[in-house]
């Protein structure tokens, strides 16, 4: 009901997407993660010391955001059609920033209760990096900034603008939340469920999806993503 009620104040007016370009999205973002995944193995097989996952990855997502991009510029909605509307970005960012803000200071209260209880709350959050300086900074830029782009505007401007524009008109706000499920159930398996609940991901792509309907403009959860992913980065070095 909380969510429901949410989702009722915004009133997000980005423009349509069309079947058509939503089936291109899909078969484009599924082409390219088939080939990272093909080269991967082929190169892990091969036993190559040199082939980095990493940088294979980055490439893979910035090929994925020069596609989506190409794929809706030229078209008459143009990129407002995946909350990029020019208009919107200068309080998409605004947005963005207020809610990460918010998000810091709540982490860091929790943090502080739980150290009082004993309880390592780095434990928690830590992700696994490189040894490596070179290779922590390609991290950083991969996770930080190049996949938080990459996944909004896929899971966030794709996946979830094309049900939100299908299932609103037809059921309301409950066909906005049923969006806001679909879209966060593919986030969560695409990142792989790996033993045990993926809360991050679970709460994330229903952060994500809230703050891109109140501020109507995509710059919010791509702000919030990046920010979080370096926030949990550079905490997890700090605890190494």
């Amino acid at each position: 009901m909380v969510c429901l009620s949410i989702l009722k104040e915004s009133g997000m007016d980005t423009a349509r997407i069309s079947t058509r370009r939503f089936v291109i999205a899909v078969g484009i973002v599924a082409a390219i993660e088939s080939v990272l995944l093909i080269v991967a193995a082929s190169e892990w097989f091969a036993g190559r010391p040199g082939f980095s996952a990493l940088a294979a990855t980055g490439a893979a997502r910035i090929t994925a955001i020069a596609a989506l991009l190409l794929l809706f510029y030229p078209r008459p909605e143009g990129l407002a059609a995946i909350g990029l509307a020019a208009g919107r970005l200068q309080g998409g960012i605004r947005a963005g920033l207020i809610w990460s803000s918010t998000f810091g200071l709540i982490a860091g209260a929790g943090a502080l209760a739980l150290t009082a209880f004993g309880i390592d709350a780095l434990a928690l959050v830590r992700v696994g990096l490189p040894t490596e300086t070179g290779r922590v900074i390609q991290f950083m830029v991969v996770g930080g900034l190049v996949a938080p782009i990459a996944e909004e505007l896929f899971f966030r401007g794709v996946i979830y603008g094309y049900f939100r524009s299908r299932l609103m008109p037809a059921f309301g706000k409950t066909g906005i939340a049923w969006a806001v499920v679909v879209s966060t159930l593919l986030f969560v398996t695409a990142h792989g469920i790996r033993g045990g609940l993926p809360l991050t991901q679970i709460i994330g792509g229903f952060v994500f999806c809230i703050a891109y309907e109140r501020s109507k403009s995509l710059a919010a959860p791509i702000i919030i993503h990046s920010l979080g992913n370096t926030a949990l980065f550079s905490l997890s070095l700090l605890a190494r």
